[in-house]
């Protein structure tokens, strides 16, 4: 919500009915349209490395890293003490990349199939039942 860059996906999803408290709540938000914006981001705290091991870059054929997600909205992933585990990107515009969802990859924090998605959120409401 703070980047101009960033304004089509916030705007996107006030289309789709969100409002600004569910975009905060769910702590949705934007990776921008650039191959490296994450890396240089992280680049003082972190080594490409452990953002690949952290499933959150990817290596090309010629051994550079690239950050996974790139002009999608962004969804962190919690696990069921509300740690950060993963992410989900959604594409919001008409790209041409055919991947609707890209996931974090499966790491040491994070397995797809194992992961419920807010799980930590209806826990406390599960319980009562």
């Amino acid at each position: 919500m703070n980047l101009e860059s960033g304004k089509p996906a916030l705007d996107y999803l006030l289309d789709r009915g969100l409002t600004i408290q569910t975009i905060e709540q769910f702590e949705l938000g934007y990776a921008e349209n650039k191959s490296t914006a994450l890396l240089e981001h992280l680049s003082n705290d972190y080594q490409a490395l452990d953002l690949l091991n952290a499933g959150l870059v990817n290596r090309n054929n010629e051994g550079e890293f690239y950050d996974l997600f790139r002009n999608r909205i962004i969804f962190p992933i919690r696990d069921e003490q509300n740690r950060v585990v993963g992410f989900s990107g959604r594409i919001f515009n008409d790209s041409t990349n055919p991947a609707k969802y890209v996931n974090t990859h499966y790491t040491s924090l994070f397995s797809k199939g194992i992961t419920l998605y807010n799980l930590y959120r209806a826990a406390p409401y599960i319980r009562t039942m």
